[in-house]
């Protein structure tokens, strides 16, 4: 991604207006630094037990599609077996599909809702 430097010096040669290329550039940079599966990442998984998804943590990357999760609860209501949910080899789903994965920046800010349903 560029620096803030690069950023500010394309922003006044646009005349303090992001180009659309410095846009597309910038959004490229983001996408694949958001796109990077390794230990430690948070993501979402797909319960279809509930209306929304839930915080999860890859503890391995099995590949850029697959890894095994651990799931938090919201609380009680939210449990499996009373605590955490270890999940082995869940696949990414781009559609949100019931036991799949995917990254928190796809959900809509402050939703993490399926179906497109709004967060109140």
């Amino acid at each position: 991604m560029p620096d803030p430097e690069t950023l500010e010096r394309m922003a006044e040669a646009a005349g303090h207006v992001v180009s659309e290329r410095a846009a597309e550039t910038l959004v490229s940079a983001m996408r694949h630094r958001n796109e990077d599966l390794v230990e430690g990442r948070i993501v979402h998984y797909v319960n279809p037990d509930l209306s929304h998804c839930q915080a999860a943590i890859i503890v391995r990357a099995w590949s850029s599609e697959k890894a095994n999760l651990t799931v938090f609860p919201d609380w009680s209501n939210d449990r499996e077996s009373g605590g955490l949910a270890w999940k082995t080899s869940v696949l990414r789903s781009l559609v949100k599909e019931p036991f799949t994965w995917h990254f928190a920046i796809e959900c809509k800010k402050g939703s993490g809702m399926l179906g497109g349903a709004t967060g109140a």
